[in-house]
């Protein structure tokens, strides 16, 4: 982002003198600057607001039909379900920190100027590592019994 300093005389406004000079701040905004560079944010708040989802337990989860088993099984097929997903995030993992490499391989610059890509792609790796670890966390904790019950919210 490009910025210019532009002098400019005006009047000043306590004592009517039309010889004093202030400066003002131009700034020259690219017009993908602001588009690209909102759509790199909502990208990390996303993927940070997954994590913190998966760390209160307030996120979507696969059910597989628990109603459908024997109490005395529900906590294993939970287990299962949570197992599952965390398989998921680290394939995802795996998938990501290759295309991290990637793109820092190549070199890439975002549309934002001098915000190389893999910047960008850094959030991607680390979201599913929190969310794999989470996980695994929960499928242990609730195939043991041992999990604390959920907090029932309303959205604020």
């Amino acid at each position: 982002m490009r910025s210019e300093i532009d002098s400019a005389s005006s009047a000043s406004p306590r004592t009517g003198d039309a010889g004093c000079r202030t400066r003002r701040i131009v700034v020259r905004v690219n017009k993908w600057l602001v588009p690209t560079l909102a759509l790199i944010l909502m990208l990390w708040v996303a993927l940070l607001g997954s994590s913190l989802a998966t760390y209160e337990r307030s996120h979507l989860a696969l059910e597989f039909g628990e109603k459908l088993w024997p109490a005395r099984l529900r906590h294993l097929i939970k287990a299962l379900a949570h197992g599952v997903t965390a398989a998921f995030c680290v394939i995802a993992i795996y998938i990501t920190y290759h295309s991290l490499l990637d793109e820092v391989k190549l070199g890439r610059v975002s549309g934002v100027e001098s915000i190389p890509m893999w910047v960008v792609f850094l959030i991607f790796p680390y979201a599913f590592a929190a969310m794999a670890v989470r996980y695994l966390a929960q499928a242990f904790t609730t195939a043991t019994k041992t999990e604390a019950p959920v907090e029932e919210r309303l959205p604020s």
